[in-house]
């Protein structure tokens, strides 16, 4: 996502964790190098959290699938994003917030952008941390959340590009993207509401769009544009046009990375073979353009090709993994080496440039593997339901709780970036406290509080988290 990434996942026939028979896992793993070459990294934690329903006997679940900023340097991480899915007992009715795709400005974690996920808004749109919003060809039906479940395999929905100049927008209703400029084209009143309107924008579409989705930018020359079709087969674009034309057709792309060489190329391919399909390497050796990838052979054992990063500084770096094992090649993938093998599936891997330092995801583990001795450092693990992240945050944060609606017993949590006075009460429509869960003054990080409503009625509450310098509201939902 940001300029300097090197790993493009193109998320056709990639790895899936919906099906996955455990409730609780770490996935999604994404990294960044700040301006003074600290490693930031992004990952997800789901979790399917059952919300006890009066009016039937099994109760429904909750799904939790927030974003965790980790820092490196601190050994402390905090909720990025809130990601959930949380149905009422109603029929139909639910309360979520998404976050289908998200990047930094200059690798810099306060400065986001992202692209929430909101009912009747198809494509979704792109918000910053400056709170511009781009809203794409669609009308925006109504301001209720998604009722949707959460999709872990969608496509990446934007790109930046690495000059961080253009954004290139994924329209995935029609399959095509389009270009925007970060700073003249990113429009906070850009909504579309009128048959005047809808005209204008897509004669702007005509200008900018492309045939296919943008899944890549090559990170040096971003003027090379990389798609693929419905088959997984690759194109190509040159000189910042959207004449896309085949690279190669002999196998469906699963995931492209780039080496610190600008014109080597990887890529993990699925190709058939008397109709068994398996997981093949490749390599390019002419910036990806057409007759260019050829095979590279990696070792026997690999049980099924899934994971494949390189180091966006040092030539000839490239580390590939199954499910529990890691290889690398120091020489362009002309050859493997056993590298370490992790007890729990991974998930993800982000390779810290110029160093020695993998980050290895799995479910249950976030670990640190020296690259040339194999030694495995586990710096986190797998919280449990109550553990408390501590990172101090940026701002006061009041989150939305869980589960929502409730009965009789729900768990609100805020953050708190210093430590101060702070008091968070329970009123009912009519604006009368029923309940003060805290007032006193408490420390810095991130708080969870557990909310009993035995004692009201059914009914719409709100709750108010006050401090010295802000007031922040939320609803919630009692249904007895």
């Amino acid at each position: 996502m940001t300029e300097k990434k090197l790993l493009l996942l193109l998320f056709l026939g990639g790895v899936s964790f919906s099906g996955n028979a455990q409730e609780k896992y770490f996935h999604d793993l994404k990294g960044i190098e700040d301006s003074v070459g600290v490693t930031h990294l992004f990952y997800r934690i789901y979790e399917e959290v059952p919300t006890p329903c009066p009016f039937e006997e099994d109760p429904d679940v909750t799904l939790l699938n927030n974003v965790f900023h980790f820092n490196t340097s601190t050994q402390q991480d905090s909720i990025k994003f809130d990601d959930y899915y949380n149905p009422w007992c109603l029929s139909g009715h639910s309360d979520s917030e998404r976050v289908w795709d998200y990047g930094f400005y200059e690798n810099d974690p306060s400065k986001w952008v992202k692209q929430p996920l909101y009912q009747g808004c198809f494509p979704p749109p792109v918000v910053d941390y400056r709170g511009r919003k781009l809203t794409a060809p669609g009308v925006c039906l109504t301001k209720q959340r998604s009722t949707g479940s959460i999709d872990l395999d969608s496509e990446n929905g934007f790109i930046l590009s690495n000059k961080e100049d253009s954004l290139y927008y994924n329209e995935s209703v029609e399959g095509v993207a389009f270009r925007v400029s970060i700073e003249e084209d990113f429009n906070p009143n850009f909504f579309i509401t009128t048959e005047e309107e809808y005209a204008f924008f897509y004669h702007y579409l005509d200008s900018v769009g492309t045939e296919f989705g943008i899944q890549g930018i090559h990170p040096v020359q971003d003027s090379l544009f990389y798609s693929i079709n419905d088959m997984g087969h690759l194109f190509i674009s040159e000189y910042y046009t959207a004449r896309f034309k085949i690279s190669d057709s002999t196998a469906s792309y699963q995931t492209l990375s780039f080496d610190s060489e600008a014109s080597v190329l990887y890529a993990i391919v699925t190709v058939e073979e008397n109709e068994v399909y398996r997981r093949s390497l490749k390599r390019s050796e002419d910036f990806g353009r057409p007759n260019s990838w050829a095979n590279i052979p990696f070792p026997e054992e690999v049980d099924r090709l899934q994971f494949l990063v390189t180091d966006s500084e040092e030539e000839g770096t490239v580390l590939i993994a199954d499910s529990t094992t890691i290889y690398l090649s120091s020489n362009f993938g002309e050859s493997f080496e056993f590298l370490t093998e992790i007890d729990s599936r991974i998930t993800g891997l982000y390779k810290k440039p110029k160093s020695s330092l993998l980050y290895t995801l799995s479910e249950e583990e976030l670990f640190e593997v020296n690259t040339q001795t194999g030694t495995i450092t586990s710096i986190k693990k797998l919280p449990v339901s109550n553990e408390v992240v501590t990172e101090v945050p940026n701002s006061v944060v009041l989150h939305q709780n869980y589960p929502n609606p409730f009965n009789p017993v729900t768990n609100i949590t805020f953050e708190l970036n210093k430590t101060e006075e702070v008091k968070l009460s329970i009123y009912d429509v009519l604006g009368r406290s029923v309940a003060t869960l805290v007032d006193e003054r408490r420390s810095a990080g991130l708080h969870t509080l557990s909310f009993d409503a035995s004692n009201l009625p059914s009914g719409i509450y709100f709750y108010r988290l006050e401090t010295k310098t802000q007031s922040l509201v939320k609803k919630l939902t009692l249904l007895k």
